[in-house]
């Protein structure tokens, strides 16, 4: 079981070979066999990822392997011999964001931080007969649970924040550039009195809530009156300006009344409380 770096050195990234010695081959394939089994012991249930879920005990999320994942895969299960070695003169500056090994066709990948590199520059000791000598030469640790399995053009992980720190993901993801809050408010069920105004007020999430609901064609399946409806039954103060919904510079309103037109702002039937979730999950799938 070979391990491998999977780098990035200005947003490009590379496939490097991590030379072992034989018995650090066998300690390893051991190590990442126990935390593939500890992922899928663990973590039964499956949900497709869509943007707005977070995985929960018991369960992990999927998605479809992109250009960048699909590239990490074939390398890796290419010619080993004419893979490019990690320098490990240059380690530090290799920017290794995981570290992985092929098993059985299917990538077991671990997050790589810089926490778990020692600096040969810094007073650090390792114990060597009863006595304790100094670090020389650079020297990492192995993570303790993988981050995700990729295997059949399909991703397996729990965390799309971990995920994301290692591919570029934004297709999964996005937020509304100012482009895209300038379609919203030329919509002719959206009035924004003070377009600038309301760019500069649009934090990161009020710009995902955006770009979700321009994507969701909530705005054109449903008519103003509709949705001024529904929002009343949730008590969701809901100003009609002229028959268009208006987003004022209010970040805090404008937050609630986008994860209403989000569906994702709802009321007990219960208890009769509000709640905002990040899941869009059927009923049915439960």
């Amino acid at each position: 079981m070979n391990l491998f770096a999977y780098c990035k050195q200005n947003a490009e990234p590379s496939v490097k070979h991590i030379p072992v010695t034989k018995d650090v081959q066998v300690s390893l394939e051991d190590v990442f066999r126990d935390q593939e089994k500890q992922f899928i012991e663990t973590r039964i249930c499956s949900v497709e990822f869509d943007g707005n879920y977070k995985a929960d005990e018991g369960e992990h999320l999927t998605l479809e392997i992109n250009d960048e994942i699909s590239n990490m895969v074939s390398t890796s299960k290419g010619n080993i011999i004419g893979l490019e070695k990690i320098d490990t003169s240059k380690f530090h500056s290799e920017g290794i964001k995981a570290l992985f090994v092929v098993h059985e066709e299917r990538l077991l990948v671990q997050r790589f931080t810089s926490l778990q590199m020692f600096n040969s520059k810094e007073f650090s000791f390792f114990l060597d007969k009863n006595t304790f000598q100094r670090f020389l030469q650079p020297a990492f640790t192995i993570g303790a649970r993988l981050c995700c399995i990729i295997e059949n053009r399909q991703v397996k992980f729990d965390s799309f924040s971990n995920l994301r720190a290692i591919f570029d993901l934004k297709d999964f993801y996005r937020a509304a550039t100012d482009v895209d809050i300038d379609q919203l408010a030329a919509h002719d069920s959206i009035y924004i009195p003070d377009v600038d105004g309301f760019k500069k007020c649009s934090s990161q999430t009020i710009r995902n809530l955006i770009y979700k609901v321009l994507h969701s064609n909530v705005l054109d399946r449903f008519k103003v009156t509709e949705i001024k409806e529904k929002a009343d039954e949730l008590e969701i103060d809901m100003e009609v300006h002229s028959g268009k919904i208006v987003l004022s510079n209010d970040s805090k309103h404008n937050r609630k009344l986008l994860c209403f037109l989000d569906d994702s702002y709802y009321e007990s039937n219960l208890t009769g409380n509000h709640y905002v979730t990040n899941s869009k999950r059927s009923a049915n799938s439960l």
